[in-house]
């Protein structure tokens, strides 16, 4: 996962910047979004992770985190990108 996210990570605040406009605030609030994400996800996977096959968990978060990484690149305003950054850290408790 971390190598997932380790470019993620590094273009993040370029983006908030240049794209977004939105500065240091924006970066904490997509960074909050990710952690929130990441809660979230871990709450799903315990309650429903029994009910889906390993692989298919695996599978199935790999493409919704990689298609929510590529939607950021049509996104130019903050809340869809936080939106985003959700899925994305819902994604993570998913393909660990």
């Amino acid at each position: 996962v971390n190598i997932l996210l380790a470019p993620f990570n590094v273009f993040m605040p370029v983006y908030a910047d240049k794209i977004l406009k939105s500065g240091e605030q924006g970066y904490s609030y997509m960074g909050m979004a990710i952690m929130v994400g990441t809660m979230l996800g871990a709450i799903i996977v315990g309650q429903l992770g029994h009910r889906f096959k390993r692989s298919t968990k695996i599978i199935g978060g790999f493409i919704v985190f990689g298609s929510s990484i590529g939607a950021l690149g049509f996104v130019d305003s903050l809340i869809p990108a936080i939106l985003l950054c959700t899925v994305t850290g819902v994604c993570l408790p998913v393909i660990s």
